[in-house]
């Protein structure tokens, strides 16, 4: 039997905290594209009776889409946790303030011999002179963790410590997802072009490996909503 795209765990689709309906909305629509992706690719397949044998660019093409659609879907929904629960987390989470906490102090940090930086002096202004100091650090914090994209496993790390998380309980293995970080960004940044080939001058995708790498990032993603969850209900 052919592998397909994992189904939404049921414990998902019971969630029903408001906190947390962006991020699962998100993670539904990563599900729903990387499936119609995969019915598309197997369906050009079949029009051309290419069951066996190589696959054609428009075929990888596809499969090419349904890894980067759930690697957008994985990005998104993460950095929706992150704005949607932060907050939360840092008022019974210590793991989470000190995180924080750490943030602060980078942001304030000077240096022995030109004392504060002006970024420095700015984010101390900003703070002080806000009607809410801690909710201006709060906010300052969220978007230095969401201002980029999760393209490598240092970034998801990062991502997933601010969470209180740890990333063995999320399933994240750094070697695997090194490599689908790497294929995602060759795709996007590069076309996925091999410069080396003979013949195809595009890397050729075999569709287990990228069903495989689909549902390694539709699971984190589901590991990361749910650990949340379990730690804000």
């Amino acid at each position: 039997m052919q592998p397909e795209i994992k189904k939404l765990s049921r414990e998902i689709e019971n969630i029903s905290h408001s906190s947390f309906t962006k991020a699962k909305l998100i993670l539904q629509q990563a599900h729903e594209s990387s499936k119609f992706l995969l019915t598309a690719f197997d369906r050009a397949r079949k029009r051309r009776g290419g069951k066996r044998g190589g696959t054609t660019d428009e075929e990888q093409d596809i499969l090419r889409s349904m890894l980067v659609l759930a690697s957008a879907g994985f990005d998104s929904m993460t950095k929706q946790v992150i704005r949607d629960c932060i907050t939360a987390l840092a008022e019974k989470d210590e793991k989470v303030r000190q995180g924080m906490e750490t943030f602060v102090v980078r942001r304030i940090k000077s240096t022995e011999d030109e004392g504060l930086s002006t970024q420095s002096v700015k984010f101390i202004a900003g703070v002080l002179a806000c009607e809410s100091p801690r909710k201006r650090i709060l906010e300052e914090y969220i978007n230095s963790l969401v201002g980029g994209s999760l393209q490598s496993p240092e970034e998801l790390y990062r991502a997933v410590y601010a969470l209180g998380l740890e990333p063995n309980s999320c399933d994240i293995k750094q070697d695997i997802c090194k490599n689908i970080f790497d294929i995602r960004n060759k795709i996007i940044h590069e076309l996925d072009i091999n410069f080396a080939a003979k013949r195809r001058r595009r890397h050729v995708r075999r569709r287990k490996d990228m069903i495989d790498n689909t549902n390694r990032m539709l699971t984190i993603a589901e590991n990361i909503l749910l650990q949340t969850w379990n730690r804000l209900k």
